[in-house]
């Protein structure tokens, strides 16, 4: 028997995979973990359309394939060739779990959320023959899960090819996320022993904790990155910027070997910041908190989002004016996307303000809905100029010679990112 694991992506990425791929590859983490579910009598390959094509014509007998929304139609594709062949093929990830219905339209089966507890039950009833339509579980234990199969993976392929996830969910339910619904609400954690002896298999010297809040219970991550100062690795991961307001857990995070952190910024606008139940955000002291993680030693790579109800023609030159102010490192602008199932999403369904369900277009660089304080083309234009202007040379030149902090990273991904953003933002629609 064998099985093969596909990550697939569309062909007009955008900014959930182009972008990526374009500007910062980092290996995968879902189907190595995956892979190390399945018992060792069964073949089983890892195929990564980031990294290159696919081989359409494998002697695979069951195929599972993970998807985020702007990937969908190109997940059902894939399907669809498959199963022209005879194969059987299982979706999970983001998508499927918020639209297992639809998903099941293109599959065999769905697995909703977590795999854990569901994906070896799964491969027992594809033995005998006596594959479920949907395979749903809450939100496993953390405790003993198997190391991931990065042995899988095509290293050479991948800027960082050692990845490792600590925890699951995040302690905040913002508006617009999805991560409570596919996750659960809520902050469940690996025991850091486990953490520590799976890290201790790493070849490289630096990794990635691809984490979705690594900082969302403090006395754990203080814990954690206690334990990895004695290995002088250096890391990157994501979390909220409510690290600055506890010194200890800053200052134990740049001795781990933190050099990066994506942070969700979303808004130089605190009323903006409260439409979408994200006050806990403090714009005031936004300059203060860049401040604090460049004198640690940790580079600020933000995420901002526009088309906030209370955004208006002006919000784009604001934003771009404080984040070079601030000297914030990087940025990946977003437009406000309402993905499938989040109260966001059935706010502006209720209020029929959405302008179509073309998935492929879910990626967070096409507007989806009717803003309230500007045109959907004006909102549109105004992202496209922000990714222009911020990653100006000029702008690049001002943050960088403020901010000092990991250059050697900081200077290549603006580069990259001024490249992909002339290239792509170059027309309103």
């Amino acid at each position: 028997m064998k099985i093969e694991l596909v990550q697939p992506l569309h062909a007009d990425y955008g900014a959930l995979g182009k972008r990526e791929s374009f500007v910062f590859k980092p290996a995968q983490l879902t189907m190595p973990y995956l892979a190390a579910l399945i018992p060792d009598d069964i073949e089983v390959s890892i195929s990564d359309e980031m990294i290159g094509p696919l081989n359409l014509e494998n002697d695979s007998d069951l195929v599972g394939i993970t998807f985020v929304t702007p990937f969908a139609h190109r997940a059902y594709e894939l399907a669809d060739i498959y199963r022209s062949q005879g194969k059987t093929v299982v979706f999970g990830g983001p998508h499927a779990s918020l639209i297992p219905e639809e998903a099941k339209k293109y599959s065999d089966a769905v697995v909703i959320g977590e795999a854990e507890d569901t994906w070896p039950q799964l491969i027992e009833d594809f033995k005998k023959k006596n594959l479920k339509p949907f395979y749903k579980s809450g939100a496993p234990d953390l405790k003993s899960i198997p190391f991931a199969r990065r042995d899988l993976l095509k290293r050479k392929h991948y800027v960082v090819p050692d990845v490792i996830q600590a925890s699951r969910g995040c302690p905040f339910r913002c508006d617009f996320c999805a991560l409570g619904i596919v996750y659960g609400y809520g902050h469940r954690l690996r025991p850091v022993e486990e953490v520590m002896r799976e890290i201790e298999t790493f070849e490289g010297d630096t990794f990635i904790f691809w984490d979705d809040n690594i900082v969302g219970t403090p006395s754990y991550a203080k814990e954690l990155f206690r334990r990895l100062i004695p290995y002088k690795k250096k890391w990157l991961g994501q979390g909220s910027i409510t690290i600055t307001r506890d010194e200890e857990l800053l200052e134990l995070a740049s001795r781990s070997g933190c050099i990066s952190l994506f942070v969700g910024i979303e808004s130089v606008s605190q009323s903006s910041l409260e439409t979408v139940n994200k006050g806990f955000n403090r714009v005031g002291s936004l300059r203060e908190d860049i401040k604090k993680m460049h004198d640690a030693g940790i580079a600020v790579f933000a995420g901002m989002i526009f088309g906030f109800d209370t955004d208006d023609k002006g919000t784009f030159e604001r934003t771009v004016e404080v984040a070079v102010k601030t000297a914030i490192d990087g940025i990946s602008f977003s437009i406000l996307t309402p993905y499938p199932g989040t109260p966001l999403f059935k706010k502006l369904q209720a209020e029929g303000r959405m302008l179509h369900y073309d998935w492929s277009r879910y990626n967070s660089e096409h507007v989806v809905f009717v803003p309230k304080m500007m045109s959907p083309e004006e909102l549109q234009e105004g992202h496209n100029w922000a990714n222009r202007h911020f990653y100006s040379i000029s702008s690049i030149i001002k943050r960088l010679a403020k901010s000092r902090t990991q250059l050697g990273l900081t200077v290549k991904l603006n580069m990259a990112d001024r490249k992909y953003s002339y290239n792509r933002f170059k027309s309103v629609l």
